[in-house]
């Protein structure tokens, strides 16, 4: 869809900045539950955001961020959503197990779906520790119900939340702890935190930086029942979404970005639009009563929110900490990977045990070709549809080390670049043939991403793949919220409620709740809960 030519105006009855799985899905509530005309702003030509998919040679297509789910169980919460929001047309299967598997120099461990079996493993391992492997595990449930509670305080009316935050005290040392301490604190084994620190890359920082909230969210409790992918792969999501809104007089606008929010009497009033990289000629403004921005916290209150509008924290918000960012190597294989040792799970592949010595130092080693550790998805084994056979190897960098190139046109960017992306490519491709020997002759196509990829496509500020940093004064802040200090402006995705597709589309549920009324958020998850199940 184009722009209309420049100083035409459109009216909505919600208008949705971007369509990452966050602004989806509240596009899909406001238009499902309520009949709201909705227009969702994407400036990528593909709608999802993360959950989109791309393809090559007209045979190859990749998902660029969603490698697996958890809470994607038949009747949890999270199925219930996603069934809803997709009009019960996305089948999701579960990974087989090991779901995870976690490789060391001389150990390997295998992550079971089954908490019990994934419990005792370890304890098999490390009996003298038992103990505290079994506190662990209650530890991280107990965090989980404070971070849920934290979150309750962002959606309920302000002075609901600020009595929430006064009396949530339970367990709130424990989840500000950075996961480095809390492990510390509780083992004495080094393998043994580092093989429960083994899924970092989740939530995108090292021990000795994320708060254990964050670990206990998105690396215990988030795949306590294992990991679902969709079948046919994430674009069926969008592909399934899309339909309710524009039946209910809604659009997606692809190619155009949202250049600004109008705040008219301190309330939100509609946006500003421009074609992006790629779109049609022209500019044009688009008003509606409510504002929803899954751009991201930085975005929204540092770029598209006007100056002269009184923000009281976004001197706060422009001095923290960014997230992470990537490099993505997707492949195509010539055959099935599975008599190489792949089981259909992920694989975790570390060097070393040292995941915060590990993370400082893959930068320059992953631009020498010698990277530390990577994460390992086959999507391909996972997808009953899937008709080739493709990996995608991940593994995390800071943006500052492409800084050079970020001023370059997108594919003409100059050889140096491009160089160092195949001397990248090759350092990956080296470490998962250490161990599994024969997956480099397989490989017939190859292409690698890099932040300045998920900048460009995504407008995260350097690259970022899960938002605003986990960091415990993270869990601290009350502008990691779905309210702000502008009436009918709402945050919508992970920086306002909890990382993952899971933890954004529940971000887009309590936007979308919030548009609605003060409890709006509650009212939604009862229309949605009290309704019959899909049958699998």
């Amino acid at each position: 869809m184009q722009i209309e030519p420049a100083g035409t105006t459109g009216s909505y009855d919600a208008i949705v900045i971007g369509s990452g799985i966050g602004g989806m899905t509240s596009a899909a509530l406001l238009a499902r539950l309520k009949g709201r005309r909705v227009l969702v702003v994407e400036r990528h030509f593909a709608r999802g955001g993360q959950t989109h998919e791309f393809t090559r040679k007209g045979r190859y297509r990749w998902d660029v961020g969603l490698h697996y789910v958890g809470g994607m169980g038949p009747g949890e919460p999270g199925r219930r959503v996603m069934d809803f929001i997709t009009g019960g047309g996305v089948r999701w299967i579960k990974l087989p197990d090991p779901y995870d598997t976690f490789i060391y120099p001389g150990l390997t461990y295998e992550a079971s779906s089954d908490p019990d079996k994934y419990a005792n493993g370890l304890i098999s391992l490390f009996p003298a520790e038992e103990q505290a492997i079994r506190e662990y595990f209650k530890d991280a449930k107990k965090v989980v119900a404070w971070f849920s509670r934290q979150v309750m305080a962002g959606v309920v009316p302000s002075y609901l939340g600020a009595l929430i935050r006064v009396s949530n005290l339970a367990n709130r040392r424990k989840a500000l702890m950075t996961t480095a301490q809390y492990l510390n604190a509780r083992f004495k084994d080094q393998k043994l935190k580092a093989l429960l620190a083994s899924q970092w890359g989740c939530y995108g920082l090292p021990p000795g930086r994320s708060a254990f909230a964050a670990h206990a969210l998105a690396a215990v409790m988030n795949y306590s029942t294992g990991g679902y992918y969709p079948e046919g792969g994430a674009g069926r999501l969008a592909e399934h979404i899309a339909p309710a809104v524009e039946k209910a007089g809604g659009r997606f606008l692809l190619k155009s970005e949202v250049t600004g929010i109008i705040v008219e009497n301190g309330r939100a009033a509609g946006v500003r639009v421009k074609a992006a990289p790629g779109g049609a000629e022209g500019t044009a403004e688009f008003r509606a009563p409510v504002v929803i921005s899954d751009a991201g916290a930085f975005n929204t209150y540092l770029k598209l929110l006007p100056k002269e509008v009184d923000i009281p924290f976004r001197d706060e918000i422009s001095g923290f900490r960014h997230g992470a960012s990537a490099v993505v190597l997707y492949a195509a294989l010539r055959e099935s990977p599975v008599d190489l040792g792949f089981k259909g799970g992920n694989c975790w592949i570390y060097e070393g045990f040292d995941h915060d010595r590990a993370y400082e130092e893959n930068g320059p080693l992953l631009l020498e070709g010698r990277p530390s550790y990577c994460f390992v998805s086959l999507q391909s084994l996972r997808d009953p549809a899937a008709t080739e056979h493709l990996v995608e190897v991940v593994s995390f960098c800071d943006y500052g080390f492409f800084d050079k190139w970020k001023d370059q046109p997108w594919l003409k960017r100059d050889k140096e670049y491009y160089r160092l992306k195949d001397r990248i490519s090759d350092g990956l491709i080296g470490l998962v043939e250490k161990h599994f020997r024969g997956f480099k002759d397989r490989i017939e196509y190859r292409e690698l991403s890099t932040p300045l990829t998920m900048e460009y496509f995504t407008a995260k500020p350097r690259g970022e793949f899960y938002g605003i940093a986990l960091t415990p004064e993270r869990f601290t802040r009350k502008w990691c919220s779905v309210r702000t200090p502008v009436e009918n402006l709402y945050i919508a995705g992970s920086d306002a409620f909890a990382i993952g597709i899971n933890g954004a589309m529940l971000g887009g549920v309590a936007a979308a709740g919030a548009a609605t009324g003060p409890f709006g958020f509650f009212k939604v998850m009862k229309d949605i809960l009290g309704r019959p199940t899909p049958s699998e």
